[in-house]
């Protein structure tokens, strides 16, 4: 009994924090919901550097962008084109500028924690979500990173459920190494995005 309470306990910590995992960085998360802007007119410049300026913008020229900031009628600000990673408009459209993006990008994992680096500069993952999300082979790895981790929560879940229906405790060692499995394809899918990123930097 007292094994049993052991394993229920831990199973839950598990499956809760793998689901609470996967829902903070849902790829569902979009600039309409957690990164909603202030004004709806209003559109994104997202910098390589991983700063992100809202702004409408004035004009586009071939080597520049030029824009006025969120809540304000002037200055209008110019900004270099070798700057900017990308611009997401209020419709849902976005504009990348420049395969060639400098720095690489570096995952660097400990026991317990996970940093991002661009170069020598430790970023947040949302700032490497947004490096990824830039190019298209990259951003399809990231979208099988996002769904191994939901169906490594799956598994867990289903373990949980089984378990506590009475199939014993090999059903549920059976789901838990199948969702660890799923958690080791979801990070090898993260990494190799970032390398499909770096293979293009020059």
């Amino acid at each position: 009994m007292k094994t049993k309470s052991i394993i229920l306990g831990l199973t839950l910590v598990l499956g809760l924090f793998s689901a609470s995992f996967a829902t903070n960085v849902s790829p569902l998360t979009t600039a309409k919901g957690k990164y909603q802007l202030k004004d709806s007119t209003c559109a994104e410049i997202i910098l390589k550097q991983g700063e992100i300026i809202e702004a409408k913008i004035s004009k586009i020229t071939e080597n520049s962008i030029e824009y006025i900031k969120c809540g304000t009628t002037q200055p209008v600000y110019e900004i270099g084109k070798d700057k900017v990673l990308m611009i997401k408009y209020p419709d849902g459209r976005t504009e990348k500028f420049s395969t060639t993006y400098g720095e690489k990008l570096k995952i660097v994992t400990g026991f317990f924690t996970t940093k991002y680096y661009k170069g020598e500069k430790q970023i947040t993952f949302k700032q490497l979500r947004e490096y990824l999300q830039s190019d298209d082979v990259s951003s399809g790895y990231l979208a099988g990173y996002y769904i191994g981790l939901i169906f490594e929560a799956i598994a867990l879940l289903f373990g949980l459920v089984f378990f506590l229906a009475g199939a014993g405790i090999l059903v549920w060692i059976i789901f838990d190494v199948i969702g660890l499995l799923f958690g080791i394809l979801a990070s090898s899918s993260l990494k190799t995005a970032v390398k499909r990123y770096n293979e293009k930097i020059k």
